[in-house]
């Protein structure tokens, strides 16, 4: 879901050109013409960098970055490093390290962003 997802974000910001000649060339579902013109791609790469509220990048246990998106994260970075959502990624990656991977933790009794994650979150605003 999360590299089918960056495979979205980095089609929407190819040329219109190069965007056809890639949708011709990978099986992605969904990623239809008509998702391309109205797609903005920094919305993209905030749910692949945030997750959604049923499809969490973190275990709901531990507040840690679940296994898969770490890895998706990481694929994204090696391959897309030169592009805004690489750069965007490997900064997200690390302050995540920062914070020993965790996305939220405990305050009060409720659940809170960590205060790295919720600053580099209100920076992709």
């Amino acid at each position: 879901m999360f590299t089918e997802l960056i495979q979205k974000s980095n089609i929407a910001h190819n040329s219109a050109s190069e965007r056809r000649s890639i949708l011709q060339k990978s099986n992605i579902a969904g990623c239809s013409d008509r998702w391309r013109s109205k797609v903005n791609p920094c919305s993209v790469i905030f749910l692949f960098l945030n997750g959604l509220a049923k499809t969490p990048i973190h275990d709901e246990d531990s507040f840690k970055l679940l296994e898969e998106v770490k890895e998706s994260y990481g694929h994204t970075n090696a391959e897309a490093e030169e592009t805004v959502t690489g750069q965007l990624t490997k900064r997200f990656m690390d302050v995540l390290a920062s914070e020993d991977d965790r996305v939220y933790r405990k305050s009060t009794g409720e659940k809170t962003k960590t205060t790295a994650v919720m600053q580099f979150h209100e920076g992709l605003k």
